[in-house]
C-alpha cells in the first residue's frame, strides 16, 4: 500500500470525509493565518490517489486534522508497516454531542454538548475509571443528573465495536457479573455481553467457554468469533447493563 492509499485508509477509518478535512484544514489555516495550510478536497482526492505528494505545510494540516504526529504521516510513505496511533493531544479541544440513554425516565434522549478531555482516543476501547478520563470538565448536565450506576464505565471505541453497540457509546457494567458460562446461549437476550481486559488492551462483546479456552464473540452468532483465549489472558470487568450515553464529534477547536 501507497502513501496515498494509506492516508485514505486512515481518514475512512477516522470516517472524515474529503469535505471534512477541506473544512478542518481551512479552519487550521485561518488560526495559522497562512493559507498555505489549506487542503481543497479535489487535491486531497489526487493525493490519496497518488498523483501528489504533500509538502511540509499539507503534512502539519493533516497532522492536525487526523490528530496524529506529523512524524507518522511521513513515514506513511517510506514504511510499509507503520502503526499509527491517535494522538488527540494534540488538538486544542474537541467537542461532541453527548446523548444519554440511562435512566431516571427524564434522561433518555436528552442531548448537550462537551469538551472531550485531551489524548483521549476515540478509536480505542478502554476502561473509564472516572468521567474526568473523557470529559474535561464533565459537563454539569451529567453531573446534574441523579444517575445510579456506580463506576467503573466502559468506552466503546471504533477497533471493533460489537454487534448492536455504535463506537462511541459509554455503557455501565455491573461488576458483580463477570462469571463466563459454558456453551452458547442462542438468541440475543439470553447471551450476556461483557467487558474484557486482554493482554493487548480492553474489548467487549459476548463470550463462552468451550474446550477450555475463552471465546470472544463480535455477535450474538455462535459463528461470530472474533478471538480464542486462554484464561489467563483475559480478565472479566463485567457485565455490560446498560448503554448510558452516546458521542457524536461535533467540530475541532483550534488555537
Amino acid at each position: 500500500m501507497y502513501g496515498g492509499s494509506r492516508l485514505r485508509a486512515l481518514r475512512i477509518d477516522l470516517r472524515l470525509s474529503v469535505r471534512d478535512v477541506e473544512a478542518r484544514s481551512h479552519a487550521y489555516a485561518e488560526a495559522r493565518v497562512d493559507k498555505r495550510f489549506r487542503i481543497s478536497h479535489s487535491w486531497l482526492s489526487r493525493l490519496e490517489s497518488g498523483s501528489l505528494v504533500p509538502n511540509i505545510f499539507a503534512f502539519e494540516s493533516l497532522s492536525i486534522v487526523y490528530r496524529i504526529p506529523m512524524e507518522h504521516l511521513i513515514a506513511l510513505y517510506h514504511s510499509d508497516h507503520v502503526d499509527v496511533p491517535l494522538m488527540a493531544g494534540l488538538l486544542d479541544s474537541l467537542r461532541a454531542t453527548v446523548r444519554l440513554f440511562a435512566p431516571p425516565a427524564q434522561a433518555p434522549g436528552r442531548t448537550f454538548s462537551a469538551t472531550l478531555s485531551a489524548g483521549f482516543d476515540l478509536r480505542q476501547t478502554t476502561l473509564l475509571g472516572t468521567l474526568e478520563q473523557l470529559f474535561n470538565p464533565v459537563p454539569q448536565d451529567l453531573l446534574a443528573l441523579p444517575i445510579d450506576y456506580p463506576l467503573p464505565y466502559g468506552y466503546i471505541g471504533s477497533d471493533g465495536s460489537p454487534y448492536m453497540i455504535e463506537p462511541g457509546a459509554v455503557v455501565w457494567l455491573d461488576t458483580r457479573r463477570t462469571k463466563i458460562g459454558s456453551g452458547w446461549l442462542r438468541g440475543q437476550v439470553e447471551c450476556p455481553l461483557f467487558f474484557v481486559e486482554l493482554r493487548s488492551g480492553y474489548a467487549c462483546g459476548w463470550c463462552e467457554v468451550r474446550d477450555g479456552k475463552v471465546l470472544l464473540h463480535s455477535g450474538p452468532l455462535l459463528s461470530d468469533v472474533r478471538r480464542v483465549m486462554a484464561f489467563r489472558d483475559i480478565d472479566v470487568i463485567g457485565q455490560v447493563r446498560n448503554v448510558m450515553l452516546k458521542l457524536q464529534i461535533e467540530h475541532v477547536k483550534m488555537k
